[in-house]
Order: C-alpha cells, then sequence, then structure tokens
C-alpha cells in the first residue's frame, strides 16, 4: 500500500509542475498560451527486492507485475536469500546516493519489537531494528551497527484494518495469496481441497508461512486477510510449524 501511495503522490504532482510549465502569460496583453517544450517523464523509482530463501511463486510474479505497473528501478538480491542487513549494505555501495528509505511498519505490528518483514521488500520498506517499535518516529535512523539510511514511516499509525480498508476501497492490487491461500499439489484434487482454503496475513518463506488460525471459523474454514480485525494476531500463521497442527490456542 505505502509503494502505491507514493507513486500516486509523485504522479500528482508531476501533474501539477506540468501544468504549470505548460502554461505561461504571452506578452503584456496577459494572455495564456501553451508552452512548446514538455518536462522529461518521471524517473523510476529506486526500490530494492531482498528475496528469502524459498519465495512463494505468487510473490515472485507480483514483484515482477509491480515493477512494471509502478516504474521501478528494481534493485534484487540474489535467490536464495541474505540476511536483510547485508542486503542493505550490498544495495549501498550500489546506490550511494540513497539516504532515506521509506517503511511500511505500522505502530501495531505484532512483531515491531524485531521491525521485520523478510520478504517483500522495496525501498518502501521494513528493516530490521534492535529496539521496540514504540520508540520510532515518523524518521527514526537506523541503528549505528546497521548500514546508515534514514527510515521514513509514512503510515506508522495506520492500523491492520485500515489498511485493507484502503485497499479495498481504492481496488489497490495486492498478491493473490492473502485471498486465495498456496496450493503446493495441484494435480491431487483433496490437497487441493485442503491447501487451497490457505488464508495467509502475512507472507514470508514457504518454509514458515501457513494459514493463520484467527482466521479460522466455527465451520473449520478460512476467511480472507481481511477479515482479520485483530492486528495483534496478523503474524500467528508465520512458524517454523503449522500452528493448525501444535492446537495452540490464540
Amino acid at each position: 500500500m505505502l509503494l502505491h501511495l507514493l507513486v500516486a503522490t509523485r504522479s500528482r504532482r508531476y501533474r501539477r509542475t506540468d501544468k504549470k510549465e505548460e502554461r505561461r502569460p504571452n506578452g503584456a496583453n496577459g494572455h495564456v498560451q501553451a508552452h512548446g517544450s514538455q518536462p522529461a517523464a518521471l524517473a523510476p523509482l529506486k526500490s530494492i527486492y531482498i528475496t528469502c530463501s524459498s519465495p512463494f511463486d505468487a510473490v515472485e510474479e507480483f514483484v515482477s507485475e509491480a515493477k512494471g505497473v509502478y516504474n521501478l528501478d528494481l534493485f534484487r538480491t540474489s535467490p536464495g536469500g541474505i540476511p536483510m542487513k547485508e542486503a542493505l549494505s550490498i544495495y549501498q555501495r550500489a546506490e550511494p546516493g540513497v539516504k532515506a528509505i521509506l517503511v511500511g511498519t505500522r505502530r501495531d505490528d505484532p512483531h515491531g519489537s524485531a521491525c521485520s518483514i523478510p520478504n517483500m521488500t522495496f525501498l518502501v520498506a521494513s528493516i530490521n531494528c534492535s529496539f521496540h517499535i514504540g520508540k520510532l518516529d515518523f524518521k527514526t535512523p537506523t541503528d549505528p551497527d546497521w548500514p546508515s539510511f534514514l527510515r521514513v514511516h509514512p503510515i506508522i499509525n495506520w492500523t491492520y484494518d485500515q489498511i485493507w480498508e484502503y485497499l479495498q476501497r481504492f481496488s489497490v492490487p495486492y498478491c493473490s495469496l492473502y485471498d486465495q491461500g498456496h496450493v503446493e499439489h495441484p494435480t491431487s484434487p483433496i490437497l487441493q481441497l485442503t491447501l487451497g482454503a490457505y488464508r495467509y496475513t502475512s507472507l514470508g518463506s514457504t518454509h514458515n508461512t501457513y494459514r493463520n488460525p484467527a482466521l479460522r471459523d466455527q465451520n473449520g474454514d478460512y476467511r480472507a486477510a481481511y477479515e482479520l480485525h485483530d492486528g495483534s494476531k496478523e503474524r500467528c500463521g508465520r512458524s517454523a510449524v503449522d500452528p493448525a497442527l501444535t492446537n495452540t490456542p490464540l
């Protein structure tokens, strides 16, 4: 969502500037005429995608689509996943002119103490930090032992519900896994029926992302991610073991 807001804001400002450049007074009579030259188009938005060890195919496809839709100058780390700290060091050497990073972290992020979103990460992204997210402000430098960036948190006070309300109200595209889940064995009708009902609220690796037990209803079915109303349970499906097999109460 943050990427969408950033691109929309840049485009709106560009259109306003474009109109000012196109029209200017013509002589003493004050009439206005179209200006012949056109300003250059917006430059691609510098961005970074830090891959995890085993990303979902749907996430990879969504990132590729977003690169074209949002005109991204996308820096992608090597497949297989590397720690975010190392990835940002590599990016900093490649793009020394980048001094600030837009971060999509919320104040009510259930894993805010680690500030970790280890999968889809643009320069509209998340950076690990060693202090509690409650100490974050709209602008906060990275920790001293991290690559030096200014973290900018435009949606830090948004809630989980507000994010989904915005996405749905304005029909903002998002990864289909939040709605459809993931079918690992499409050739098996039984497994299609079982695994096809997965509803994710937080995406990481295929090894640690499961359907969120907080979305399970009385019939044993799983609702879509936008139907979760307790943002503190957003990451209940992120675990080394499927929460559905542990019977852990929420």
